[in-house]
This record gives C-alpha cells, sequence and structure tokens, in this order.
C-alpha cells in the first residue's frame, strides 16, 4: 500500500544554524559576495539566519516556501533531504534539479547510519519517510548522478565543486548492486576514493568486478 509521504513535518523547528550550516561557514565554503540557496530548507532558518548576518541567502521548500523565485546560485546547500524523499526517482530528480542551480559548489548532506548497505526506508509514525544511507552508498548516489566527485566533509556531508574532477556518470543501482555483493568485511580501497574511477565508462562499469580481494580491508 503506498501512504502520503507528509515529508513536510520533518523540517524542524531550529534556534541555531544546522549542523551543515555551520559547516559550510566553518570551511570558508561560503564567502559575502557569493549567492547561497538552501534547497529543501524546510522551515527556513538556516537561509534565514545568514541573511541576517549578511549573505545573500535565499530558501525553497516545496511546502514551507514554494513560490521562491529558483535561480542558479553559487553555492547550494541541499541538506537531509534525500532521507525524506520514498520514490528513488525522485532523489535523484531533486538532486540533479539542485545541481543544475548551482553554479560553483553544492554541499549535500544525509542521515547516515544502519548496518546494512542499502536501507529501503520507512514510514514514521506521524506519516514522514525515513531513510538512513551508508556513507558509501550516499557518496556512490552522488557520483553516479552527477558525475561529479564527492569529497567528504563529514560522516554525512559531501562536497561537489563546479570544477572539481569530472567522471563518466555510471548507473546508480548497477553500482550498488554490485556493493551489495560485496563482503561485509569492509569496502575495497580504490572503490573508497571514487565510484567512478576513470573516465573510460566501459573500465567503469568492470571496476567492481576486478578488484583483487588482497584490496580488501
Amino acid at each position: 500500500m503506498h501512504l502520503a509521504n507528509n515529508s513536510h513535518l520533518a523540517a524542524l523547528h531550529r534556534k541555531r544554524l544546522s549542523s551543515t550550516a555551520r559547516l559550510i561557514l566553518k570551511r570558508g565554503l561560503l564567502s559575502n559576495d557569493e549567492t547561497f540557496l538552501d534547497y529543501g530548507c524546510g522551515r527556513g532558518f538556516d537561509f534565514q539566519a545568514l541573511e541576517s548576518r549578511g549573505y545573500n541567502s535565499v530558501g525553497y521548500d516545496p511546502y514551507y516556501f514554494p513560490n521562491t523565485e529558483l535561480k542558479p546560485a553559487d553555492v547550494v546547500m541541499f541538506s537531509y533531504v534525500l532521507n525524506v524523499l520514498q520514490n528513488s526517482e525522485e532523489r535523484r530528480e531533486s538532486l540533479l534539479r539542485a545541481w543544475s542551480l548551482t553554479r560553483k559548489r553544492m554541499i549535500v548532506a544525509a542521515v547516515v547510519r544502519g548496518q546494512a548497505i542499502i536501507d529501503q526506508g520507512e514510514f514514521t509514525k506521524i506519516g514522514t519517510f525515513a531513510k538512513d544511507w551508508k556513507h558509501i552508498e550516499l557518496k556512490a548516489f552522488i557520483e553516479t548522478n552527477l558525475g561529479h566527485e564527492a569529497i567528504r566533509l563529514d560522516k554525512d556531508k559531501f562536497l561537489i565543486e563546479r570544477s572539481g574532477r569530472r567522471f563518466t556518470p555510471l548507473y546508480y543501482e548497477e553500482v550498488m548492486e554490485r556493493v551489495s555483493a560485496m563482503p561485509q568485511g569492509g569496502l575495497p580501497v580504490r572503490a573508497r576514493t571514487s565510484w567512478l574511477g576513470r573516465t573510460n565508462g566501459r573500465h567503469n562499469q568492470r571496476i567492481l568486478h576486478q578488484l583483487s580481494p588482497s584490496t580488501w580491508i
């Protein structure tokens, strides 16, 4: 049975900047002369707080701020959106939409925890959908869809630069199917570096099968 996803109910009432916004400022990923978009801003505390600090900041949320005029920004924050979207295609489309609005860099965050490589997610008692990501699953999802390297900032946060390393995109489902078949004791060293590796597409499709058992740690 398909249940209605009340994802807007998952938006937190904040009294201080989110961990993602704080990390952006701490790492110097946003300057006062750059524009900022919080894509999937929820109740909007982050972008409003940044605006009050003098940043050129706006937020968009399909429920709370649906009328925001969407236009490209230098820095886009896409924080804890992928956890609340039930449909895998909707996750992909949202990620791609946020990236299409990114001029310089995008910061992606999602709840990372759980034992399984792929968690299908479940509905909570209040009707919100919740999916927990594995760190390597989230990295794979970003890189296979965007074709750009996702640089880890924290256990649940990644930086994607327009000027960064680029790859030939792969099919995310194919990558994760192969990952699921791997032993649970660890991940290949080379796979941890990037799921896309070289720019040769044919090589990318074979890379997970070609790894020697000696690469496991």
